[in-house]
């Protein structure tokens, strides 16, 4: 949270989405780059030094892609997990559902969106249970409201549309995968957005620049 840094940095570290690229070389290779406890030791180091509501971690956005990162992790290495880690996961997934993005709505929505999914089914309970059912309803609604007739985001920016359309595919396979879920309406969500990604997808495999859109690699 040191002012010497950029928001935009700041976010961009509170996501912990750069342990993304460690976990596929993992599942590539079988081998990690590091000693997986190393994340453990930053992911206990995040929790002592970013208390609940304060600094960047707790802004919605940096917590809607920060527990996807952590739950990636934790599932691929169980060992890891401890109660005090289970215990802050739960904290910023209630704390997401209290705090929503729905008033900002566009991206920021869908990925609290489908964070809120996939977190309702990392726990067990009544509570969990209900912002299953709220955030399905919810991202099945803003779909159809976001997404054009041409299946591009109403955004109109390449680099939000592929970061949204990655979570939707992730949020379908952890779907299936743990209940079986195959909602038609989101398979025909991600079906629109990857025609339309290959429809705006330039000669040299690059996406154009446009909106709020960094270069993206092909």
């Amino acid at each position: 949270n040191s002012n010497e840094y950029s928001q935009l940095w700041r976010f961009n570290l509170h996501y912990f989405e750069w342990n993304r690229k460690f976990l596929e070389k993992k599942l590539r290779t079988g081998k990690w780059p590091y000693d997986p406890k190393f994340l453990r030791l930053l992911i206990n180091d995040w929790i002592d030094n970013n208390k609940v509501g304060t600094g960047d971690g707790w802004h919605s956005y940096t917590i809607s892609l920060r527990i996807r990162s952590w739950i990636l992790f934790f599932r691929i290495c169980p060992d890891l997990l401890n109660q005090k880690i289970i215990d802050s996961l739960w904290k910023q997934f209630y704390w997401l559902y209290l705090n929503k993005e729905d008033y900002i709505g566009g991206n920021h929505w869908l990925e609290n969106l489908i964070t809120l999914l996939i977190g309702s089914l990392q726990f067990e309970g009544k509570k969990s249970e209900e912002i299953f059912e709220f955030s399905f309803k919810q991202l099945e609604k803003e779909l159809n409201h976001q997404l054009l007739k041409d299946g591009g985001h109403f955004e109109r920016s390449a680099s939000y549309h592929l970061l949204i359309l990655e979570g939707l595919i992730e949020l379908g396979l952890i779907l299936e995968n743990t209940n079986g879920l195959r909602p038609y309406w989101l398979l025909s969500s991600i079906r629109k957005m990857i025609n339309w990604a290959f429809s705006i997808r330039l000669s040299n495999g690059k996406f154009p620049i446009f909106n709020d859109n960094p270069e993206i690699p092909s």
